[in-house]
């Protein structure tokens, strides 16, 4: 009789620990699953409760009641016996505060939930190779979404090969790996933006027309350009139209001014005459200012705005002045 009392006493015991909840618990916890804070009989602590939804706080909760599963506090990740809510630690996947922790909560569900889909009947070669090929595909991804997940992905295939066959091979690699694809990742994608803004560069502000053709030969964009360039060639100028502005580093993106006048070996006067009033030429205007302003202990730049060019005489002496303020010297001016 005593046995089957006790038989029947751990069958309950058993009950009690794979008990799936509904909905969140107010009582019998001390300390948040979570991050370890008290939390005075709630199954988490208020600052957990208040980053993540309901659905998610219950998978984690029923995720640390799995009996199958070793101790919470040695299996998950995110229950320790003292608060690391002061402690800084950076999540490789997303870049948030993880507490401490290999990753931050948020992608330890989506981890989680990747886990689901991935066949732990499987041998532990066979894990290992999924790991490695998916690694490999993740650099053709483009979608940043996708390749996300697949990173989720990564870690789920290495958290199984961890907790199921004691092995810490993928484990301890992982993180490495993730870092790899994130960095290649931010380089292409910061590759394919100064391709696209040299593109923007050309297509909105190099758009030339051979009917606007100026007395020197240059073919311009725009009437007003003509009026410009004939100045130039009047005050007896040597300059060069739509030339790459060679201070701004490579690392930038490219930037093409108007006009450059060549003052000695080492420097020079880039012109830019501002006449268009498309967004996209005020944005790539914007965008080129910047860098004229970043770089200019090293660039001397004379602007032209949209309205200078109806008074052609006021235009005549402003662009002189500006040019001898900026070191040009009139060949024909007399002291």
């Amino acid at each position: 009789m005593i046995t089957d009392n006790n038989q029947d006493f751990k069958y309950l015991k058993k009950q009690k620990t794979t008990q799936k909840y509904y909905e969140l618990p107010t009582e019998g916890f001390e300390k948040c699953i979570l991050c370890g804070a008290k939390s005075n009989g709630y199954a988490f602590c208020r600052k957990c409760f208040k980053e993540h939804t309901e659905d998610e706080l219950l998978k984690i909760l029923n995720s640390s009641n799995n009996p199958q599963s070793k101790k919470v506090e040695d299996r998950d990740p995110y229950v320790n016996q003292s608060s690391n809510h002061d402690k800084q630690s950076i999540c490789p996947i997303c870049g948030n505060n993880s507490f401490g922790k290999e990753v931050c909560a948020t992608c330890y569900i989506e981890i989680c939930n990747k886990q689901e889909e991935i066949d732990k009947n499987q041998k532990p070669w066979e894990l290992k190779d999924y790991f490695y090929n998916l690694n490999s595909s993740i650099y053709r991804v483009k979608e940043n979404n996708f390749a996300k997940g697949q990173i989720f992905k990564l870690y789920a295939i290495a958290w199984i090969v961890r907790d199921l066959y004691k092995d810490t091979q993928l484990s301890d690699i992982v993180g490495i790996y993730t870092k790899k694809i994130l960095e290649n990742r931010k380089n292409t994608q910061e590759q394919n933006i100064t391709e696209v803004k040299k593109r923007t560069d050309r297509d909105i502000v190099a758009v030339t027309n051979p009917n606007h053709r100026a007395t020197d030969g240059h073919i311009c964009k725009s009437e007003a350009e003509v009026l410009i360039d004939d100045l130039l060639y009047e005050f007896k100028i040597c300059h060069a139209y739509g030339l790459k502005v060679k201070e701004i580093p490579s690392t930038e993106r490219a930037v093409y001014a108007d006009w450059f006048v060549q003052l000695d070996s080492t420097a020079g006067i880039y012109i830019e005459y501002w006449g268009m009033d498309k967004q996209d030429y005020y944005d790539n205007k914007k965008e080129k200012l910047e860098l004229y302003n970043k770089y200019r202990d090293r660039i001397n730049l004379l602007e032209i705005e949209k309205n200078e060019i109806n008074d052609k005489q006021n235009l005549r002496n402003n662009l002189y002045q500006r040019l001898m303020e900026l070191g040009w010297k009139d060949p024909n001016w007399k002291k």
